[in-house]
């Protein structure tokens, strides 16, 4: 295993994050998803994806074991996606998001949320 692999397995990761699933999905067995991989046209998954993505798949197929990744490259095609999505970087984490519908039955339409600064972090929290 290698820094290329490592990079596969993100882009793996991204894939199922963005279309919800991979082929190899409910296949068990390791080998019979080794064969998938292999044999499996990885460009089918960029029609379902950002621009970005065909320059990181592009990247991470010519890498070989003792190559060094262009993590710059890599890093800048996801910023560009992030852009592309209206996402920003200081953009909190959706488990940091707090649903509109639970606090509207939590507390009445006219109260302020209560907010807590968390020790060690930089945002602050409604409790």
């Amino acid at each position: 295993m290698g820094r290329h692999d490592d990079l596969w397995s993100l882009f793996y990761m991204l894939v199922e994050f963005l279309t919800g699933q991979l082929p190899w999905r409910k296949v068990k067995d390791k080998d019979q998803v080794g064969v998938i991989k292999e044999k499996y046209d990885h460009t089918l998954f960029l029609k379902y994806l950002p621009i970005q993505f065909h320059a990181f798949l592009n990247h991470i197929q010519g890498l070989t074991y003792y190559d060094t990744p262009d993590y710059n490259l890599l890093r800048s095609l996801m910023y560009k996606c992030m852009g592309c999505l209206g996402i920003k970087d200081s953009d909190p984490f959706d488990w940091e998001k707090i649903p509109k519908d639970v606090t509207a039955v939590i507390l009445p339409p006219s109260s302020p949320l209560p907010a807590q600064k968390v020790a060690g972090q930089s945002q602050w929290y409604v409790k």
